[in-house]
């Protein structure tokens, strides 16, 4: 509050306080680094992996990141799937899934993908579909033999739900070991 004496806060008579400078003149006594901030002659770090390392918590993100991308790979490649084999020239992948009260279960037949595994000519191709239930009992088993002409086949079966949790699929080629493909059983 102003007292009756003062104007503008100051006493009567008595001059305001006034700060005079010469532009720029206070930053010659001021450290290098902090002038160059100041007037805009920052100096960034080139490359992208200066930046990368150039901070304590940058090192331990990319090495984070580094850690993670490796254990990735690696699990990729020891992780093998057991839903897809080839057999003799003849590439099969199983798929099942439920819906409502039915799961539904099919094996596809393809040539491989590989140029060397592709055997000319028609084959029989026996497969056997069976339904595995929660408790690793086996359902009935469904049997059919397929020609096989290099071209995509598809053999379908339905099984009524007995708690199916997964379902397994026998493929024999003549001249071949029996081999066996399983799936889990996905809901829709």
């Amino acid at each position: 509050m102003l007292g009756q004496n003062q104007i503008d806060g100051y006493e009567e008579g008595e001059e305001p306080l006034v700060f005079h400078h010469k532009n720029g003149e206070f930053r010659r006594y001021e450290d290098k680094k902090h002038s160059d901030l100041a007037t805009g002659v920052t100096k960034v770090k080139p490359g992208l992996f200066k930046a990368l390392v150039s901070t304590k918590g940058n090192r331990f993100m990319l090495l984070t990141l580094a850690i993670v991308a490796a254990f990735t790979l690696v699990y990729s490649l020891l992780v093998r799937t057991y839903d897809s084999t080839t057999v003799k020239g003849v590439s099969c992948s199983l798929s099942a899934f439920k819906y409502e009260d039915t799961v539904y279960a099919s094996v596809k037949l393809t040539t491989p993908e590989k140029k060397r595994e592709v055997i000319e000519g028609e084959r029989n191709v026996t497969v056997t579909i069976i339904p595995i239930t929660v408790d690793g009992a086996p359902l009935s088993k469904e049997e059919e033999t397929v020609t096989f002409n290099n071209s995509e086949t598809y053999v379908r079966r339905m099984f009524k739900d007995f708690d199916i949790a997964k379902v397994q699929a026998e493929i024999s080629v003549p001249g071949e070991k029996t081999v066996s493909i399983n799936t889990k059983v996905h809901s829709n």
